[in-house]
């Protein structure tokens, strides 16, 4: 009877240590994960009360101008090929570029008055967020020209490191918005093609459409 109640205590207390084991790897992994969760929900709390962020709620401008954009006016391969893309332009992906270069977003529009979002929209349709150089020389996450750059005292180097690259785009941007009467969607279709016919229709053109449904999930995000 004796022998029976020491292999019961024995069996309790490995059982209590093992329990012992569990408590204390849970806190280990809490106190890993905790740093990050709480400096993510700081980021979401921040980029709500942010001035841009209020301006994008308070515009329902933007967000009307983007839902007047279906890719009903386009045709043939243009349409075919914004249905692909849109399938894997989710708002998700969209939101993963913006966050990714957020600091230096939100540093150039408040430095040049710009919507943040058109700025964000841009880098994702042009460059999906990545610093890379395009088949004409384009750099940089917003895929600056080097002779367009010069225009804006930016060089190679400059053009070549992002938050350089996004404050100029975002000069760029600034200025389009001013020449086109703030309609981003004439202003971003001159951006990507330098100038635009006097008669420009966008919603039948194929970048303006992708730069379109790129803003409209930032709005719908913020």
């Amino acid at each position: 009877m004796l022998i029976l109640k020491l292999v019961y205590s024995l069996k309790k207390i490995k059982k209590e240590e093992k329990d012992v084991k569990k408590i204390i790897l849970t806190a280990g992994m809490l106190l890993v994960i905790t740093p990050f969760l709480w400096n993510f929900r700081n980021l979401n709390i921040e980029e709500k009360k942010s001035p841009e962020t209020k301006a994008v709620r308070s515009a329902p401008n933007q967000k009307r101008i983007a839902k007047k954009m279906p890719p009903g006016k386009l045709k043939g391969g243009d349409k075919i090929r914004f249905a692909r893309w849109a399938k894997s332009a989710t708002p998700e992906d969209i939101l993963r570029v913006k966050t990714r270069h957020l600091k230096s977003v939100r540093a150039a529009t408040v430095k040049h008055n710009v919507d943040q979002n058109i700025v964000a929209a841009i880098v994702y349709i042009e460059s999906n967020g990545r610093n890379l150089i395009g088949k004409a020389g384009e750099r940089g996450p917003m895929q600056i020209t080097p002779s367009t750059g010069k225009l804006y005292g930016a060089d190679l180097k400059c053009l070549e490191y992002s938050p350089c690259n996004i404050r100029v785009g975002t000069r760029i941007m600034k200025d389009q918005l001013e020449k086109h009467g703030n309609n981003p969607l004439k202003a971003v279709a001159a951006y990507n093609r330098g100038s635009i016919p006097k008669h420009f229709d966008p919603a039948a053109d194929y970048h303006v459409n992708k730069f379109a449904h790129a803003l409209y999930a930032l709005s719908r995000i913020y």
